[in-house]
C-alpha cells in the first residue's frame, strides 16, 4: 500500500498538468479480499479493478455483497480518460455497474456487444460493426427483450442498408417481435 499512497501524493505534480484527470488506478488481481486495500482503492478520484476470481463458494456471497456496496460507492473510472471508447459507457441507473459472479451475465455483455456495433459503426468501420451486431441479433426477441439493445443497433441497421441484406432482415424480424414490448 506503500506504493499507492506514493503515487497518489504525487511529488512530481503531474495532477495538475495540462488535462489530467488526477491520479487513477487500474489494475487486474485474481482475488480482492482485503479491506483495507480495497478502502485505499476507494480513495483514487478514479479506479477500476478486475477481478478474475472463479465463483464463490456460499459462504463467500455475504463478503462479496459487502464488497459490491463498498465499490457500488466509489468513484468508478471516467469513460473521457478515453475518449475513443465514451460510446462504451455501460451505465445502470446513472452509475457504472459493478459486475460479479451473481451478475446478469448474458444481459450484460449483450448491452456491452451493441454499444461496441454502434460505437464501431460510428467509426465508419460498417462491416466489422455488422458483425459484432450480427452476434447478438439472435438473442433479441428472445431470451434479451431490451428495447434499449435494439436502439443500440439501429445505426448499424442503417449503416447495413447497403451493405448486408440478411442483418436488415434479421434486424427488423427482432423489432417486429419487440414491437408489443415497447408499444
Amino acid at each position: 500500500m506503500q506504493g499507492l499512497d506514493e503515487f497518489a501524493a504525487d511529488p512530481d505534480r503531474r495532477w495538475e498538468q495540462y488535462r489530467s484527470l488526477g491520479p487513477a488506478l487500474l489494475g487486474c488481481v485474481p482475488w480482492l479480499d482485503d479491506p483495507e486495500l480495497l478502502d485505499r482503492i476507494l480513495t483514487f478520484p478514479s479506479s477500476c479493478v478486475l477481478i478474475t476470481k472463479p465463483e464463490l463458494k456460499e459462504q463467500d456471497r455475504e463478503s462479496f455483497q459487502e464488497f459490491k456496496r463498498k465499490v457500488e460507492q466509489g468513484p468508478g473510472f471516467p469513460a473521457e480518460a478515453f475518449a475513443e471508447l465514451t460510446g462504451l459507457d455501460y451505465r445502470v441507473d446513472g452509475r457504472p455497474p459493478v459486475i460479479g459472479p451473481y451478475s446478469p451475465r448474458p444481459q450484460v455483455v449483450i448491452n456491452y456487444r451493441a454499444r461496441l456495433a454502434s460505437a464501431t459503426s460510428a467509426t465508419g468501420d460498417h462491416q466489422a460493426a455488422i458483425q459484432e451486431g450480427t452476434a447478438i441479433l439472435p438473442d433479441l426477441g428472445g431470451r434479451l427483450t431490451s428495447v434499449r439493445v435494439l436502439d443500440e443497433l439501429r445505426p448499424v441497421r442503417k449503416a447495413a442498408q447497403a451493405l448486408d441484406e440478411e442483418f436488415c432482415e434479421r434486424f427488423d424480424a427482432a423489432a417486429r417481435m419487440l414491437a408489443p414490448i415497447s408499444a
